[in-house]
């Protein structure tokens, strides 16, 4: 075949995305000289390193970098570096990025150089050599490779070996020299040597307009140090306004918590706003940008404004958003004014319980009716509760509540069963298992006002559940059941081994 029609079927297939067919036409035209196919074969090779087929990808590269293909000879010996589809190889991988420099690319040179870092903070020979690597590097327009110079010499550096001299002015002026090459993260590090004092008398000034310059090429911890010096007054005046804006502009650059940071900060300015008497509007406002920024605890202070100004639908409107949000202290605090709202609902239902169960034929109307009023009214200040929380213990309670009480007031075995499923979703507790097993069984049945749903098969089958996980008297429940043949096969011997069970 061709070597033309080699690669017009490899691109045919590059571009209906059938890789496999497109190595196979793409490699036998770049073995056959043509350089037209090597970007496409290139192509290939960075799809199967991303799906992680790494025997494919390394095939084409390698085809490739036997052609002189200089970012191929990067691919390799990045491969080799991180052990993708082999044993790490740091030897292979040096001479990968060196070939990689032999034809044409810097870049090749700067990862001969970085592979080369550990061992030159040691000795003074292999500094030397990671130094020409660095500075052919720089050679090829790589002036990020002024950072890792900086770094052989600096006294602050990360990386703990003390095997060769340090010397802090020397490495402040290879990042300035980084800097003026327009390199952002040396920018940063000659504003933390300015800011610090490191081989130069301190200067807040210069380092603030490295920072500066060093944020404008989007460098995010920049913007984070630019942030806390006008929050504290590090060598500036305090100016929170600006702290702010240079917090978002963190998030911007690509800083997780920039956004979080800025609203930590909106909400203690509008805490500020807040102790002066003519500020409560802008301190509202305030607060309300600190919780879209992300710092959701604002929501609880503006709860807490609205129900001291007894305004209780948007305090709790205000727990519902930061609950929503995920801040624990909004869900507590929420979760607490139910409990508030049930509490004298308890209180006032326990005495009346009594006098209704003196009076099981219910004669006095008027008690009984202000005895299903209150229970209904409890219904409706839980199902509230959970609407608002989904909180664990409100739909135990409600499940509790329809169980011992959902007869008096009209509720049926499936309202019952609808809020144990939604707390079985939650938490299969044992107390739950113990509720299924008490509807089922009939035994709520005895209960005046109780819910029951006599179920022998469910009943047997809740048993056994507890009986496994050794709550208390089930195995003996279980052994009456197999006994009787209630809800199970009949089976003697199993019932006695449940009863043998139990006395352990």
């Amino acid at each position: 075949m061709a070597t033309s029609e080699l690669i017009t079927l490899g691109k045919a297939y590059l571009q209906i995305r059938n890789y496999d067919k497109a190595m196979e036409y793409l490699s036998q035209a770049v073995m056959q000289g043509k350089n037209g196919a090597a970007q496409g074969l290139y192509q290939v090779g960075q799809y199967f390193l991303k799906e992680k087929e790494y025997k494919k990808a390394e095939k084409a590269f390698q085809i490739l970098a036997d052609r002189g293909h200089s970012e191929s000879c990067l691919a390799l010996g990045q491969m080799c570096q991180k052990g993708l589809g082999r044993k790490k190889d740091m030897e292979a991988a040096f001479g990968y990025f060196g070939e990689a420099f032999r034809n044409g690319s810097a870049m090749g040179a700067y990862q001969a150089g970085l592979l080369m870092m550990s061992d030159a903070l040691q000795y003074e020979e292999v500094r030397d050599i990671a130094l020409t690597w660095f500075q052919e590097a720089i050679h090829g327009g790589i002036y990020q490779a002024y950072m890792q110079i900086g770094y052989l010499y600096s006294e602050h550096t990360t990386f703990q070996y003390n095997g060769t001299t340090r010397n802090d002015a020397i490495a402040l002026s290879w990042f300035l020299r980084g800097a003026l090459h327009g390199d952002g993260s040396c920018m940063e590090q000659a504003a933390l040597y300015f800011l610090q004092g490191y081989g130069t008398q301190r200067d807040v000034k210069r380092a603030v307009t490295l920072f500066e310059q060093a944020a404008a090429k989007g460098e995010p911890f920049s913007c984070m140090q630019l942030a806390k010096m006008y929050e504290k007054g590090n060598g500036v005046h305090i100016h929170k306004e600006k702290a702010i804006q240079w917090y978002l502009k963190a998030q911007e650059c690509g800083a997780a918590n920039g956004r979080y940071e800025a609203g930590r900060l909106t909400c203690d300015l509008a805490q500020q706003r807040l102790l002066m008497d003519d500020k409560k509007e802008e301190a509202i406002s305030l607060f309300q940008k600190a919780a879209e920024y992300g710092y959701f605890i604002a929501y609880l202070e503006l709860a807490d404004m609205a129900m001291r100004e007894g305004n209780i639908p948007t305090y709790k409107e205000y727990l519902k958003k930061g609950a929503q949000a995920g801040d624990s202290s909004c869900r507590s605090a929420l979760i607490d004014w139910h409990k508030g709202k049930i509490k004298p609902l308890m209180d006032e239902l326990q005495p009346l319980a009594e006098k209704v169960d003196k009076d099981p034929s219910h004669r006095n109307k008027k008690l009984w009716k202000q005895y299903v009023n209150l229970l209904q009214q409890m219904e409706m200040t839980l199902l509230d509760g959970v609407a608002d929380t989904d909180d664990e213990n409100m739909w135990r309670l409600l499940t509790i509540w329809y169980l011992q009480h959902g007869a008096d007031f009209g509720k049926k075995g499936k309202d019952f069963l609808q809020a144990a499923d939604h707390l079985m979703q939650i938490n299969e507790s044992e107390e739950l298992l113990v509720l299924l097993w008490f509807y089922y069984s009939g035994n709520s049945a005895n209960w005046a006002g109780a819910l029951h749903g006599e179920n022998p098969r469910k009943a047997a089958y809740y048993a056994r559940k507890l009986a496994k996980r050794g709550a208390h008297g089930f195995c003996h429940i279980l052994a009456a059941y197999y006994r009787e043949g209630y809800g199970v096969k009949q089976n003697l011997k199993k019932a006695d081994q449940l009863e043998r069970k139990e006395k352990l």
